[in-house]
């Protein structure tokens, strides 16, 4: 199929049904510059400028977390991100009535669908598919009539993954912060079990995968080589690495480990 991925289908849409990929793609999180630039109070710390030259160093995609108050990134950068890019944007949404028309008239590639804010969350930051139900229901059925592609981010859990298949979401996102903060190899490979397992139980219900949270420079080969997954997200720890070896090439190497 192709579309907003060139020859390759967007995540979450299969012709096998399986969702099976030898070649994962990295989406790059502009909020860290954003971030950033509220920080140093200064405008040069652009997330647009970072995005061209993420880019160039060969991500595939761009990932930008919006929130009712547009902070840290602003709408301005959504706008000029939207316009600019020549990759497809990924957009991490809380579920609100102010947040989900600004991503619907956006009309970005994807959707990535989170809480909006502890209370609605499960314990280690995901969306609770089964108390929101209804909720995220609406939500996903309003951007599939706009071809937009969505999916929920959620624990590494199968009945958590069973309610975004209920749902008809198109992908679930995967936290891996518990894999990368394990204090043991042992706790590790336990939690390596658990996310295959929760691959196997979305692949079975024909949905995509995404990870993200915890990815760095030491694990991203190892995560992004894992059967049935699409997509791993990275942000802050690309841009920490281009303070020492700027931007583009930051990109670059982490492209490297993840293609």
């Amino acid at each position: 199929m192709t579309g907003y991925y060139g020859q390759q289908a967007p995540i979450g849409v299969h012709s096998d049904g399986w969702g099976v990929r030898t070649v994962a793609r990295l989406g790059f999180n502009v909020e860290g510059v954003a971030l950033w630039r509220e920080a140093s109070g200064t405008t040069d710390a652009d997330p647009v400028q970072a995005a061209f030259l993420a880019e160039l160093g060969g991500a595939d995609l761009l990932v930008c977390p919006i929130n009712d108050a547009f902070h840290p990134l602003a709408e301005k950068d959504l706008r000029l991100l939207k316009a600019l890019a020549k990759v497809p944007i990924n957009l991490q949404v809380p579920v609100s009535d102010k947040t989900v028309p600004v991503a619907l008239a956006a009309r970005p590639a994807s959707v990535t669908l989170l809480p909006r804010g502890k209370s609605d969350a499960t314990p280690h930051g995901g969306l609770n598919t089964s108390t929101q139900a209804e909720e995220l229901g609406k939500c996903i059925r309003e951007f599939r009539s706009q071809a937009i592609v969505v999916g929920c981010f959620v624990e590494p859990l199968v009945p958590q993954i069973k309610g975004a298949a209920a749902l008809n979401a198109d992908y679930v996102e995967l936290s891996v912060q518990e894999y990368a903060a394990a204090p043991s190899a042992e706790a590790r490979n336990e939690w390596m079990e658990q996310l295959k397992t929760a691959l196997l139980a979305a692949a079975k219900m024909g949905l995509g995968v995404s990870l993200s949270r915890g990815i760095h420079y030491r694990n991203a080969s190892v995560l992004a080589g894992i059967e049935r997954v699409e997509e791993v997200h990275v942000g802050r720890a690309i841009i920490a690495r281009s303070l020492f070896v700027g931007m583009e090439q930051a990109v670059r190497d982490m492209a490297a480990l993840v293609h």
